[in-house]
């Protein structure tokens, strides 16, 4: 009985002292095999262009985010939602502009943004917008589908489409 209550202070004790502890300049080794600082959890993203096919990779680090980095991150999560989203679109030319996200073709953008290039039929004059979501493209269909959208959405819409106020719509 002796030698179990021995063993269990020992594991303790054990377990008390070999815990990760911070790294101090007090103690700039930590403690036995606790020597080497927790390496940072990236979490990583891939983006590849559907224009070149080269394939992008974007890092972020958990414990400091950088916002260009979560740009990235954000939008090439829903890159796939917003293309669903625009094959539905009927009535007009548009398209997504995804070259500021590709490294090759978009030449590394500090802050890339997700892009919508509307064609008029007429005339054959585009109109691009930059830093686009899903949100915008949803606004785009509802109103070119004629649903009836409040009147800031409706003069998002109208921007997004290269429609000025006060011009035939």
């Amino acid at each position: 009985m002796q030698y179990l209550a021995i063993l269990i202070v020992a594991v303790i004790l054990f377990i008390a002292y070999s815990g990760c502890r911070p790294i101090s300049p007090r103690n700039p080794l930590g403690i036995g095999a606790m020597c080497y600082s927790v390496a940072v959890d990236l979490d990583r993203e891939e983006y590849v262009c559907p224009v070149c096919g080269e394939k992008s990779l974007y890092l972020l680090g958990i414990d400091s985010p950088d916002a260009a980095t979560e740009t990235k991150r954000f939008s090439i999560a829903e890159i796939e939602s917003c293309r669903m989203i625009i094959d539905e679109i009927e009535g007009v030319q548009i398209a997504l502009d995804e070259s500021q996200f590709c490294l090759k073709c978009g030449g590394g953008v500090e802050k890339p943004q997700l892009g919508i290039i509307v064609k008029d039929g007429q005339t054959g004059k585009e109109h691009r917008s930059w830093g686009v979501n899903v949100e915008d493209i949803v606004l785009i269909r509802d109103y070119l589908a004629g649903k009836e959208l409040e009147d800031n959405n409706r003069k998002r819409a109208l921007e997004l489409l290269g429609i000025t106020l006060g011009s035939k719509e």
